[in-house]
């Protein structure tokens, strides 16, 4: 009979449940979970999937805790932000079709773990405001004037509460990617020769950069800088970079470009989520915006970053 409670531990290992877990027993390194991690990489990053394990066979269940261990060091020891990044998308979307399927009883166990606490209200779920700011996707219909406010909480749809989740995930399962030089020496050298084997099969981030002319506001160069390294973007960032990019001068293709860096980049998303802020003409949010998102780095005196730009020629 399957242990309902290591199954939870399977599909969710980003857990700190999970992890309590496996730090309880003696961790036994065989070939065949060295491959199972190099496959669980590789797919992540390649095909944005992780392969899924039997269900219904203990030791199987079990393994997998110590096969998603072992892959986040791999992940580690590649030192390559983008393949991390990738590698938290394909692992939240994979929670996401695990959550899609679940009962109460184990949502509401994950949700306490990753620190969202929503309020059931009919067929509605209510988040506070300030985690949905940290937690939200980039899509417009994210986008907070599309959203309902009240009492301070947002109202979701048992759909968006699931999509919130799973971003949650990811942003934890890339924050907490161990740091290459704190692997475990007893599973260092294994760990090194994974990454130096698998590395050659990973595709490679090609950047995209969008020629600029004249000055460029910190807080929005700083963005720009963040996606040629392939990081992933919040929500608001995404936003007010792309309503940027459009208010000064910058065509759909080439915003799209601009985006293509993201590890999580899907172009038709992207492109009906520029087509949109395009037809809307939305105003690029203030200075005064932009801190309570977190985005100013620095006091410029411009009190909005269009207005910091001094020249812009948009056929350069």
């Amino acid at each position: 009979m399957v242990d309902n409670v290591i199954l939870f531990y399977a599909k969710y290992p980003f857990t700190q449940y999970a992890k309590d877990y496996i730090s309880s027993k003696e961790i036994v390194i065989t070939q065949k979970v060295i491959e199972s991690a190099e496959e669980r990489v590789i797919e992540s990053i390649t095909n944005n999937i992780v392969p899924k394990f039997i269900e219904f066979v203990d030791e199987t269940i079990e393994q997998e805790l110590i096969i998603y261990a072992i892959s986040r060091m791999i992940v580690s020891a590649l030192d390559n932000k983008y393949f991390s990044a990738k590698y938290a998308v394909a692992e939240s979307k994979r929670a996401r079709e695990y959550i899609e399927k679940e009962n109460e009883t184990n949502i509401h166990k994950l949700v306490k773990d990753l620190e969202l606490n929503f309020e059931k209200e009919g067929n509605y779920f209510l988040l506070p405001f300030a985690k949905y700011l940290k937690n939200s996707p980039g899509s417009p219909e994210y986008f907070l004037i599309n959203k309902e406010l009240s009492n301070g909480k947002i109202r979701l749809t048992k759909s968006e509460k699931n999509r919130i989740i799973e971003e949650k995930i990811r942003q934890r399962v890339e924050k907490t990617l161990p740091k290459k030089q704190k692997i475990p020496e007893v599973y260092k050298l294994q760990i090194e020769n994974s990454a130096l084997k698998i590395e050659p099969l990973l595709p490679k981030p090609k950047t995209k950069e969008v020629n600029f002319s004249g000055d460029i506001a910190p807080c929005m160069k700083l963005l720009l800088d963040d996606l040629y390294q392939n990081k992933n973007l919040s929500h608001h960032a995404r936003w007010s970079l792309a309503i940027y990019l459009h208010k000064i001068g910058k065509s759909k293709e080439e915003i799209l470009n601009i985006f293509s860096n993201s590890p999580d980049f899907n172009l038709n998303i992207t492109e009906y989520q520029v087509e949109y802020i395009i037809s809307k003409d939305y105003s690029m949010p203030s200075c005064t915006t932009l801190k309570t998102y977190g985005l100013c780095i620095t006091e410029c005196g411009c009190f909005n970053p269009i207005k910091y730009i001094k020249r812009f020629d948009k056929n350069e």
